[in-house]
């Protein structure tokens, strides 16, 4: 078992993509927004899900909200 973690990184709702070619559960990619408060941004990361390492690494121009799963944003306000 292993794990993805760094300091200073806080991670919002993960979510796994599986490989349809491959007949092992852990075969996939999972991605997640995550806040970096060390540099004050937000990245998005694609993890390895059967290793955990880092398969692509973003940084994001904008401030995500730790809430935004589950959030409905009009486009016009009322």
């Amino acid at each position: 078992m292993t794990r993805w973690e760094e300091d200073g990184v806080y991670i919002s709702e993960p979510y796994f993509i599986d490989n349809p070619e491959s007949p092992d559960e852990d075969n996939g990619l999972i991605v997640v927004s995550v806040y970096d408060e060390k540099i004050k941004v937000n990245r998005f990361l694609m993890l390895d899900a059967h290793t955990m390492k880092p398969v692509s690494d973003t940084p994001l121009p904008i401030r995500l909200p730790m809430t935004l799963h589950a959030q409905f944003f009009p486009k016009t306000a009322t």
